[in-house]
């Protein structure tokens, strides 16, 4: 149950920083088609974490890490 609590509290922050990326794009804030390439790099990266944060504490939860 820990483990399910402490992902979901990372998983919020990464939410929120990958919102908070996803609304510089909505209101034009990359300057450059470089800065635009970083801010959705860094928004995939999140999105990857998130991704395997959330199986990964299911799989603790279920008692599979070795898989």
């Amino acid at each position: 149950m820990i483990t399910t609590q402490f992902a979901e509290e990372v998983r919020k922050i990464l939410r929120v920083r990958m919102n908070d990326l996803a609304d510089v794009l909505a209101g034009g804030g990359a300057q450059s088609f470089e800065a635009y390439k970083d801010i959705t790099g860094e928004i995939r990266g999140l999105a990857y974490a998130e991704t395997q944060l959330l199986e990964t504490a299911k799989n603790v939860e279920e008692g599979a890490l070795n898989k």
